[in-house]
């Protein structure tokens, strides 16, 4: 963040006029005006970043050069993406039985919309993956209690149809 280097040296030679504010306030206040200018002149570069820090954010390999051995990214990929298929279709699944199931995904909405602005990298999705836990959890758990309950139903059918002698 060295560009705030700019702002601090104008706020110390050309102090803000008429502001009684302290220094840290008027320098946020300066980069937050070239912030908003930027976004204006540049509309487009605006929307590609955004799906830049979008990947960044909910990528299945580590972003990060110092986190790019094979290992590293093989137990990423192994430990999140299943998370991530099996929260996604929790999602689908439960938004049918209404808000108080859809709100576990609320967290991960939220954190992607706030990331895609400001700075993004994987280690931010860290708290929506908590909630997406939960619903990968309950697909498990209903996957698993399905074939629990069309195992014995099977095992029962076989009982009535081979009676003991």
């Amino acid at each position: 963040m060295t560009f705030t280097d700019e702002f601090r040296r104008l706020e110390r030679e050309q102090p803000t006029p008429g502001s009684h504010d302290t220094y840290e306030y008027r320098v946020n206040e300066r980069t937050k005006q070239a912030a908003i200018d930027w976004v204006k002149k540049n509309p487009g570069r605006v929307c590609e970043l955004a799906v830049i820090k979008f990947a960044r954010l909910w990528n299945v390999w580590p972003n990060e050069p110092a986190f790019a051995s094979p290992l590293i990214r093989i137990i990423v990929f192994v430990t999140y993406t299943p998370i991530l298929i099996f929260g996604l279709i929790g999602f689908v699944i439960t938004w049918r039985r209404g808000f108080d199931y859809a709100v576990l995904i609320l967290p991960a909405i939220y954190l992607t919309m706030l990331h895609v602005i400001f700075v993004s990298s994987l280690r931010y999705r860290v708290p929506a993956m908590l909630c997406l836990m939960i619903l990968a959890a309950y697909i498990i758990s209903a996957f698993c209690n399905r074939n629990k309950t069309s195992q014995s139903q099977h095992k029962s059918d076989r009982k009535e149809n081979n009676p003991p002698r």
